[in-house]
């Protein structure tokens, strides 16, 4: 199979000759395009085999360009080595070969395309995660009732990511991927450390989808999340909670690491048992704003999340989870 695939994209090869980039290149790859399809629909995880016949093809294809002073449009194959990486389970190279798609396609005149936001992308990326995230909100499903007046649903979330701008969504998608992956790890030192630095990217994340946000609706905003808070969230739609946050903040003061682990469980606690949606929101983004806070300078060790792995976990489904928040902003 992997000899037939290559002698054929060598043929194409061949048969192209030397001219400028365009759509017909991808019949080129359909050798390689039908084959994916049938390894990745025998349900025999076989994702290595196309991953091995993809590199033998990659190889051939920049060659050829090398050889000839020429270039492909290697957009479909880019993207199917993303779709190939995964259903292996390799998240940062799917979404790295993603992005060399959507390149593919602004070097052929789509100055427009969004990879991530098209259908095809949705539908492989979901297909793979939607469960997982619809399982850990499910956790928080009360508190997502408390401030929405509804159950989680899905397309909600998605919602919020297309609205989101593209580098944010990139960067949602990479702690997305992640938390997917240590999903199946056990408590050591690095699994600390992964989850530790985890919960920052969350954070950072969030912080930069917030201020993305506020910029689509013209409200000018301050720099860092808890002038944001203290400051810009006045005229919220569900309230004033910058009023809110100033309370909030005294009754949950956090300066440095030991007052962020006597508050932290505090914090949760009380969010728990919180009914008022203004009030549950408030406290949500201060918990974002200390948390982001206490991970964003350094690795402390000291840190009550750092070797507390379901700690990490709770801490990551609420900031998954107020990325709801949008609409009521």
């Amino acid at each position: 199979m992997k000899y037939h695939v290559v002698e054929k994209t060598k043929e194409g090869l061949a048969g192209r000759g030397v001219k400028p980039r365009s759509a017909a290149d991808t019949e080129i790859f359909t050798p390689f395009n039908t084959v994916l399809a049938i390894l990745l629909g025998s349900g025999h995880y076989l994702e290595r085999v196309g991953l091995d016949v993809y590199g033998e093809i990659e190889q051939e294809v920049l060659e050829f360009e090398a050889r000839n002073n020429t270039e492909l449009h290697k957009g479909a194959i880019y993207f199917n080595a993303g779709i190939l990486h995964l259903s292996a389970g390799n998240f940062d190279r799917a979404l790295y070969y993603w992005i060399k798609a959507e390149n593919e396609d602004i070097a052929l005149g789509h100055r427009t395309q969004d990879i991530l936001r098209s259908e095809i992308f949705q539908k492989n990326f979901w297909r793979n995660v939607k469960g997982f995230v619809e399982g850990e909100l499910a956790h928080e499903n009360r508190l997502l009732n408390v401030f929405t007046g509804a159950d989680f649903e899905f397309q909600k979330l998605e919602q919020q990511l297309n609205a989101m701008d593209h580098h944010d969504l990139v960067g949602f998608l990479i702690n997305l991927f992640r938390r997917f992956s240590y999903e199946s790890l056990e408590s050591n030192k690095a699994s600390h450390l992964l989850y530790y630095q985890l919960v920052g990217g969350y954070a950072f994340i969030f912080e930069a989808s917030l201020k993305g946000h506020l910029a689509r609706r013209g409200i000018q905003h301050q720099q860092t999340l808890g002038a944001i808070l203290r400051n810009d969230l006045g005229r919220a739609r569900v309230g004033d909670i910058s009023a809110v946050a100033a309370g909030i903040s005294r009754a949950y003061p956090c300066g440095n690491t030991p007052d962020y682990n006597l508050v932290l469980p505090r914090l949760l606690f009380d969010i728990d048992g919180e009914n008022n949606s203004l009030a549950l929101m408030t406290k949500v983004l201060h918990l974002v704003t200390i948390t982001r806070n206490q991970v964003a300078h350094d690795i402390d060790t000291t840190n009550r999340i750092y070797s507390d792995i379901p700690m990490c976990q709770r801490l990551i489904r609420l900031m998954l989870g107020a990325h709801l928040f949008d609409e009521y902003l």
